[in-house]
C-alpha cells in the first residue's frame, strides 16, 4: 500500500513538473521582455528551465510507473500463491485430523491428476489421482511424506548432538516399531519409531540425546542419566510429556490406521 502511494505521488508530481515546464517554455520570451535589462546569464537560464522541469518530471513519471507495475506484479503473485494454497474451488473428498510434531492439523484429501501434499499453519492437503480409493494409497502417501519430514528433523538433531556429545553413530533408520520410541544397537546404529513425528520437536530432541548417551553408557545407570541431564536439563519433564503424548497417539485413528497397515 505504501509503495502504491509513493508511485501515485511521483506520477502526479512528475506530470505537474512537465506542465510547469510547458508554461515556462510558452512564457519564456515574455519573461525576458519583462526584464528590460536582463543579466547576461538570464536568457540561457530561463530558456533552459523548461527542459529542466521536463527532465525531472519525466524521471518521476517513469519511476512512478515502474513502482506501480512492480506493486501490481507483487499483488498478483501473492493472490496466485493464496489461491494455490487455499484449495479454493476444490471440494475435499475426505477430511481427518493428524497429530504432527505436537500440533493437530486438519487433513483434507482432494482429487488431482498428480500426487501432491502441502502443509500450512493449520492444514495438510493431500492431492491424489482418481477418487482417492482405496484409502490405503492415501495412508501410504501420507506416511511417506511424514517419514520425510521426520527424517529432516532427526538429521538436524543428530548432526548437532553427535558433535557436542562426541558420540558418532553408524546409521539411523525410521521404522514402525511396536513399543520402543528408539533403540541403540551395538553397531552404533539407531532405530527410530515413525511415531516420533507426532511428538513436539523438543521431545524428539530429548529422545535423540537419550539414544546418543548410549554410545558411552549402554545401561540406564547414574552415569547415563548424568549425560542426559547435562545436555537436556529438563529431561524429566520431557519424559513425562512423552508418556502423555503416547496416550494421545494411541487414540488417534489416523495414526493407528497408518501403523496397522504397515507393521
Amino acid at each position: 500500500m505504501e509503495s502504491r502511494r509513493v508511485a501515485v505521488f511521483e506520477i502526479c508530481v512528475g506530470i505537474l513538473l512537465i506542465v510547469i515546464g510547458f508554461i515556462l517554455w510558452r512564457w519564456s520570451k515574455q519573461i525576458l521582455w519583462i526584464l528590460i535589462y536582463p543579466p547576461p546569464l538570464a536568457k540561457p537560464l530561463i530558456e533552459s528551465l523548461p527542459f529542466l522541469f521536463w527532465g525531472l518530471g519525466a524521471l518521476l513519471v517513469v519511476d512512478g510507473v515502474r513502482r506501480k507495475i512492480q506493486d501490481t506484479r507483487m499483488q498478483m503473485h501473492a493472490k496466485q500463491s493464496r489461491l494455490r494454497n487455499s484449495g479454493r474451488g476444490e471440494v475435499a473428498i475426505r477430511k481427518d485430523k493428524l497429530l504432527l510434531f505436537g500440533k493437530f492439523y486438519d487433513v483434507e484429501v482432494y482429487k488431482s491428476e498428480k500426487y501432491a501434499i502441502s502443509l500450512d499453519d493449520s492444514k495438510i492437503r493431500i492431492r491424489m489421482p482418481g477418487s482417492g480409493k482405496p484409502r490405503s494409497r492415501e495412508y501410504e502417501y501420507l506416511r511417506k511424506w511424514i517419514r520425510g519430514e521426520l527424517l529432516k528433523t532427526l538429521t538436524n538433531f543428530l548432526r548437532e548432538y553427535e558433535r557436542v556429545m562426541k558420540a558418532p553413530i553408524g546409521k539411523f533408520y525410521i521404522k514402525n516399531q511396536k513399543t520402543r520410541w528408539a533403540s541403540y544397537s551395538q553397531k552404533r546404529n539407531i532405530h527410530f519409531n515413525i511415531k516420533l513425528a507426532a511428538l513436539p520437536k523438543r521431545i524428539i530432541e530429548y529422545i535423540v540425546i537419550h539414544e546418543l548417551a548410549h554410545a558411552t553408557q549402554p545401561n540406564h545407570n547414574r552415569k547415563f542419566w548424568y549425560i542426559v541431564e547435562k545436555f537436556c536439563p529438563d529431561y524429566k519433564k520431557r519424559k513425562q510429556e512423552l508418556k502423555e503424548y503416547s496416550l494421545v497417539i494411541q487414540k488417534s485413528k489416523i495414526w493407528q490406521k497408518m501403523l496397522n497397515m504397515y507393521t
